[in-house]
């Protein structure tokens, strides 16, 4: 009987970690839409200067990491 309190615990624990960490999200992605309105509101378009070169060194990322989680998956078949 002790297990299965102890799953439904874990279980409440990770749906409760789960929807804490979508919401944290979400209010983080609203905080830098803000702050993102805000800057081009003052600046203008030169607050989106240079911003090309970072937004290509994430996408290189992103696709070395996909190209790391792909290459382990075709080696263990």
């Amino acid at each position: 009987m002790g297990w299965i309190v102890f799953t439904v615990n874990v279980i409440l624990a990770g749906t409760i970690f789960a929807v804490a960490l979508s919401a944290g999200v979400l209010v983080l992605l609203e905080i830098g839409r803000r702050i993102g309105v805000r800057q081009l509101a003052e600046e203008g378009e030169t607050a989106s200067k240079g911003l090309g070169a970072i937004e290509g060194a994430i996408l290189g990322l992103l696709g070395l990491i996909l190209a790391f989680f792909v290459f382990r998956g075709a080696h263990t078949l």
